[in-house]
């Protein structure tokens, strides 16, 4: 086993020749074995079908993605806010690749959104963005990547429930969307960051 992944109630693993297994709580097919329904529950891990090839996993509360060692990023599970980045909201219990979205090297997944980093050090993230945790300056749902704004050459992603952080290159850290209780710099009355801010 190479790597392990936690959701909300599932759980992956990459294993050592780049395939994946999924366990747990399977209703919206985020498992990822063409299964689907609460009776679908998985008590050992079951394996993802014609999914090779991968080098990272991050796991949402119902959804799952893997980065493959090509550059590209395939998601499966709840597509509820366009989480699985396939230009539409439809749930797939089977992987499906990310639209448009090549040269990763980095995957992140929040709650309802997910976001990746580019070999350029660029950002893109889609998915909820009730909060503004996609960077995007809106608090529109994407169902397909958009780029972060402002950050620049990135070093790390990461996507918490309602809000995602970068690492750039020159050792600053940029946050954006709901921060609760911080009610300052440019942080708006209901707690959400429009767009990324230093820390």
């Amino acid at each position: 086993m190479k790597q392990i992944a936690l959701g909300g109630f599932h759980g992956c693993a990459v294993m050592a020749d780049q395939t994946v297994q999924c366990w747990g709580w399977n209703e919206f097919g985020q498992l990822g074995d063409g299964s689907v329904g609460k009776q679908a529950v998985k008590r050992t891990p079951v394996v993802v079908p014609k999914l090779a090839g991968v080098k990272q996993l991050s796991i949402g509360e119902n959804h799952s993605c893997a980065l493959h060692d090509t550059g590209a990023v395939s998601c499966w599970g709840s597509n509820e806010y366009g989480q699985l980045g396939r230009g539409s909201r439809r749930d797939s219990t089977a992987p499906v690749a990310v639209a448009g979205l090549q040269g990763v090297v980095e995957i992140s997944t929040g709650g309802y959104h997910s976001c990746a980093r580019l070999t350029d050090g660029a950002l893109r993230c889609w998915g909820s963005n009730g909060n503004s945790q996609l960077g995007d300056g809106s608090t529109h749902d994407r169902d397909a990547p958009v780029a972060v704004a402002e950050v620049g050459t990135a070093t790390q992603i990461v996507a918490g429930r309602e809000h995602s952080c970068a690492l750039r290159s020159d050792g600053a850290v940029w946050c954006w969307g709901r921060r609760p209780g911080l009610q300052f710099g440019r942080v708006t009355a209901d707690g959400a960051w429009p767009g990324p801010v230093s820390l």
